[in-house]
């Protein structure tokens, strides 16, 4: 052994359940700012610029898509019957 050599308690099952769903949290979360982020980017590509932050995608990705559907009525492709 070496003299510097500093040991860890094991962890309960508990614990271990707890950092298990922290760890699943935490990739949720992940994935989900990476969705806002693209979101973001696409809408900024067509001149919708959103603050950041998950509650203003929220808020106004709804009406920016109602708002695309309403002028959109004199289309006949089949991208605008979303």
């Amino acid at each position: 052994m070496r003299p510097n050599m500093r040991f860890v308690p094991i962890k309960t099952v508990e614990q271990q359940a707890m950092l298990a769903l922290h760890r699943a949290r935490q990739g949720y979360v992940k994935a989900r700012t990476a969705q806002a982020n693209q979101i973001r980017g696409l809408l900024s590509e067509y001149g919708f610029v959103l603050p950041q932050g998950i509650a203003y995608i929220a808020e106004r990705v709804p009406d920016i898509i109602e708002d695309a559907r309403m002028s959109c009525q004199g289309c006949s492709g089949s991208s605008c019957n979303a």
